[in-house]
C-alpha cells in the first residue's frame, strides 16, 4: 500500500517504511535506506547587463539581491532599475537598484521561488564626440545627476584644442534636432 511521506526527512521515511513492513508482516527484520537522488528545483533567469547572465537552479526561495549576486551583479553600463517578471503573463515590476542596495524597504527585495526573470536593462547613453580624449558613448545611470562636465569627464576630459563651448543635441517631440549651447 502507498505510504504517505510528504514533509518527512529521509530518516523518518526509513522508520515509517520499516514499521509498515513489520505491520504488514512482509519482512521479519527489515533494513531500509532512503536517499534523496535529486531535490525539486526551479530555475531563475538573470539577464541583461550583469557580469554572468544565465539561468540557475534554486531549491529554496532566495531574495532578488541574492539572485543579482549569483549573476555577478551589474556591469558599468547597467541602468538604474531592475525589471522583475514573475510569470510570462505578468507585467514586469520595476525596482530601483540604489534603493535595493540601501535595503531600507524590504518590499524592494522580494523572495524568488523559481520561474522568475530578472532583467537589468542598459542605461541610457549620451554620445560624446569632438575634442575629448576618448570619444565614446557614456552611460547615464542616474539622469537627474548627469551634467555636461560629468559626461565630458567620463570621456577623460578635453583635448588641448577644445573650444570653450559644448553643444548638446536633442531630438524634440516632432523629431527635429535642437541645439543647446553650453559654455564650459
Amino acid at each position: 500500500d502507498p505510504i504517505k511521506v510528504t514533509g518527512l526527512l529521509p530518516r523518518d521515511v526509513e522508520a515509517k517504511v520499516t514499521q509498515e513492513l513489520l505491520d504488514q508482516q512482509i519482512l521479519v527484520h527489515p533494513v531500509t535506506a532512503v536517499s534523496i537522488v535529486e531535490y525539486a528545483s526551479k530555475m531563475i533567469s538573470v539577464v541583461g547587463d550583469v557580469k554572468i547572465p544565465g539561468q540557475f537552479t534554486v531549491t529554496a526561495p532566495i531574495s532578488l539581491y541574492e539572485a543579482l549576486a549569483k549573476g555577478g551583479w551589474t556591469t558599468p553600463d547597467a541602468g538604474a532599475d531592475v525589471l522583475l517578471t514573475k510569470s510570462p503573463t505578468d507585467p514586469p515590476i520595476r525596482i530601483n537598484l540604489l534603493q535595493l542596495q540601501l535595503g531600507k524597504d524590504p518590499s524592494l527585495n522580494p523572495m524568488l521561488t523559481g520561474g522568475e526573470v530578472v532583467n537589468v536593462p542598459d542605461a541610457p547613453k549620451v554620445w560624446v564626440t569632438g575634442n575629448v580624449t576618448k570619444p565614446q558613448a557614456v552611460p547615464i545611470r542616474i539622469p537627474s545627476d548627469a551634467s555636461v562636465l560629468k559626461v565630458v569627464a567620463s570621456a577623460e576630459g578635453l583635448t588641448q584644442y577644445y573650444n570653450k563651448i559644448a553643444y548638446v543635441y536633442r531630438a524634440n517631440a516632432s523629431g527635429n534636432r535642437t541645439e543647446i549651447v553650453v559654455p564650459l
